[in-house]
């Protein structure tokens, strides 16, 4: 599962360099270009993959970061009813019943 985590890691960063690399394409064009209609088509266009690309990257952190309370709330879950804070509760009344038989 762990190693699913890193793929997921690796894809963010792999979209997130995409959009820097699509946003210095469109800061050159902007710069370069005149008001031709080829022009604001391509720009367009570049701003429609930057969003694409944001949007995709987002979402996968997003759902990282949901797999990532699920995991911890589970874990929350599972340590209370593995032992400790279970034992921590029985053990007093234990005690307290072993009191009572000595009297």
């Amino acid at each position: 599962m762990e190693e699913s985590a890193k793929c997921e890691q690796v894809s963010v960063i792999d979209e997130l360099l995409l959009g820097k690399e699509l946003t210095k394409k469109l800061c050159d064009q902007l710069s370069s270009s005149s008001s031709s209609s080829s022009s604001c088509d391509t720009n367009e266009v570049l701003i429609e993959k930057i969003i694409s690309t944001m949007e995709k990257a987002l979402a996968k952190v997003n759902c990282m970061a949901n797999v990532g309370e699920n995991k911890a709330m589970m874990d929350s879950h599972c340590s209370f009813t593995n032992g400790s804070p279970k034992s921590e509760v029985v053990e007093p009344e234990v005690e307290h019943k072993h009191v009572s038989k000595k009297r």
